[in-house]
């Protein structure tokens, strides 16, 4: 579910706003990998094993600046909450198309 607001400013650029929030929903409740290092003769590998949460909820808020199609300013947090894990993430980006 996303919700958001659109502001025309007076010098032709257009600022929106939004949050959103979200569910994901997965099958397994860990992760398992085999890695080993590279130039190790002996080619040992281990294990890694992470806990993931069946149930998360996602999160996001932003701003967006835009002009015409030719210029886009973008600021995003991202997050994602379960009990066993938190994530954290953010975005910026500039774009300038000519």
């Amino acid at each position: 579910i996303e919700f958001g607001s659109r502001l025309d400013l007076s010098n032709g650029m257009v600022l929106r706003s939004f949050v959103s929030a979200g569910l994901s929903l997965r099958s397994n409740d860990t992760w398992k990998g085999y890695a080993g290092f590279n130039g190790d003769f002996s080619r040992q590998r281990f294990a890694m094993n992470a806990a993931l949460d069946q149930t998360a909820a996602r999160v996001s808020a932003g701003l967006q600046l835009f002009r015409n199609e030719a210029i886009d300013v973008r600021l995003q947090y991202d997050g994602e909450y379960g009990s066993e894990t938190i994530k954290h993430g953010a975005t910026a980006s500039f774009s300038y198309r000519f």
